[in-house]
């Protein structure tokens, strides 16, 4: 009856992320060393990912309610969402007249410690602003003059912010462009996004999307050297509340999977990737595509399996299909290293029947460099080809080779369903895998990844290729 009486308690606290129980133990003031215990015991049960039904019995059951109470509270205190939130509530109730004397006093106290490093400055300057006309018109001079000091004194400040947000979206957009393929130099933003993070006067937002956008800039170009330096500052100011939320922090545990993924810590990447999704957020598809691939990796296939069924009710949710058709990409992949050749196929084939025009907008290499992989275990040489001729594959993967790094599995998986069915002969057959890897002698990754290919089907292909897969 004790286990269960604290099986609330032990739900919540599986939920809760190191750096959140890392800044409650550097702000609790506890007086009563059992709280203290018990905030110790989460604290260990987070960062190691142990059981969380392992609390003490013994200790009165009010007191892990109480300190229940006292985390969301705390936690709620700094939460940079839960800020936004209320000037976004705050500026709607003065524009229809709305706002009430308490209310009122927390603007005042938030003048008091606001400055450009606030997480969400500009969007409190803005509020400022509405209310500093709410008062001018009500006569009320002493408060209009405590909101115009603010104003006056930041006006530089938060023009400068304005603008910092403008560049921003152009680094970003240089940024995904690059990242989509497109000829955009995303490297020329890296020491000015490292100024921003570094400058402890800017906006705390703006700080960790500039980090955010060095990352990309890190994983596209695989160099991991560029952040490797940057993430002890940006835990630094989650540590100490400046720029926590749950949301932003689960965002940056899969910034951190990729990071060690960049570096082949895969084993590392797994532990931030299973942080990332603790919670669920807008992104939680994304991250979970992101574990699944590196639980792959490590062959920790099984795992991946299970993990992809049991986040299946984000696909349902999500609009954004550069997450869905990669989670449909995992997905199949998972389900065909555990030889679940025909499930992979018909999930697949259900998928693109359904969302063809997205499948071939966002992500189709990879859509279809495993759905393919599943009919030739399947022996759908007859579809493949079909499934060629409706999309023109080769020519898309003709057209978009350049783009990102290529990868030969499209084309081979034609070429060997084209030689099952006779249309193409031995020779023919050699010559391409013999035109292949010249294409890939400067790119010693995917000249791996087609040897293992042809190492995988050697069986189906003529005898000579076997000098190919070594």
């Amino acid at each position: 009856m004790a286990k269960k009486a604290l099986q609330s308690f032990a739900d919540f606290a599986s939920k809760l992320l190191p750096h959140e129980t890392g800044y409650l133990l550097q702000i609790q003031k506890f007086e009563d060393p059992e709280r203290l215990e018990i905030l110790k015991k989460i604290h260990d049960n987070v960062r190691h990912s142990i059981d969380h039904n392992n609390f003490d019995q013994s200790i009165d059951k009010r007191k892990y309610n109480h300190l229940k109470n006292w985390i969301i509270d705390q936690l709620n205190k700094v939460d940079v969402d839960v800020r936004l939130k209320k000037i976004h509530e705050l500026s709607y109730k003065i524009r229809v007249d709305s706002i009430v004397y308490e209310e009122e006093k927390l603007i005042f106290a938030q003048l008091k410690k606001t400055d450009p490093s606030y997480f969400f400055f500009k969007e409190f300057y803005e509020l400022v602003l509405s209310y500093r006309q709410f008062l001018l018109i009500r006569l009320r001079y002493r408060d209009h003059d405590l909101t115009d000091d603010f104003i006056k004194k930041y006006k530089d400040e938060y023009q400068l912010t304005k603008d910092l947000f403008v560049r921003l979206h152009d680094a970003t957009y240089d940024i995904v462009r690059a990242y989509s393929g497109n000829k955009a130099d995303s490297l020329k933003w890296e020491n000015w996004l490292r100024d921003v993070i570094l400058d402890e006067k800017k906006q705390g937002f703006l700080r960790y999307q500039a980090f955010v956008n060095l990352m990309f800039i890190s994983h596209n170009h695989k160099r991991p050297d560029l952040v490797s330096n940057l993430f002890h500052v940006i835990e630094f100011h989650f540590l100490n509340g400046n720029f926590y939320s749950k949301r932003v922090l689960l965002n940056y545990y899969n910034m951190k999977l990729m990071y060690h993924a960049g570096l082949r810590e895969y084993e590392e990447a797994v532990k931030y990737g299973y942080l990332s999704i603790r919670d669920i957020t807008h992104d939680s598809l994304l991250y979970t595509n992101n574990l699944c691939a590196v639980l792959m990796r490590l062959n920790r296939n099984e795992e991946a399996l299970k993990l992809m069924q049991q986040q299946s009710h984000l696909i349902k949710t999500s609009k954004n299909y550069y997450n869905r058709v990669g989670y449909v990409a995992f997905y199949m992949e998972a389900m065909i290293k555990n030889g679940k050749f025909r499930q992979a196929e018909s999930y697949g084939e259900k998928f693109l029947n359904a969302y063809k025009d997205e499948v071939l907008q966002f992500r189709w290499h990879l859509f279809f460099s495993i759905f393919l992989e599943a009919m030739v275990h399947n022996k759908s040489f007859e579809k493949i080809s079909r499934i060629n001729s409706k999309f023109k594959l080769l020519d898309l993967h003709e057209k978009h080779s350049r783009n990102f790094s290529y990868n030969p599995s499209i084309p081979f998986f034609i070429q060997l369903s084209f030689y099952q069915m006779t249309k193409v002969k031995s020779d023919d057959m050699i010559a391409f895998l013999e035109h292949t890897l010249n294409q890939l002698n400067e790119n010693p990754e995917e000249e791996k990844k087609l040897k293992k290919l042809i190492k995988t089907w050697i069986r189906h292909l003529p005898e000579r290729a076997a000098k190919f897969g070594r």
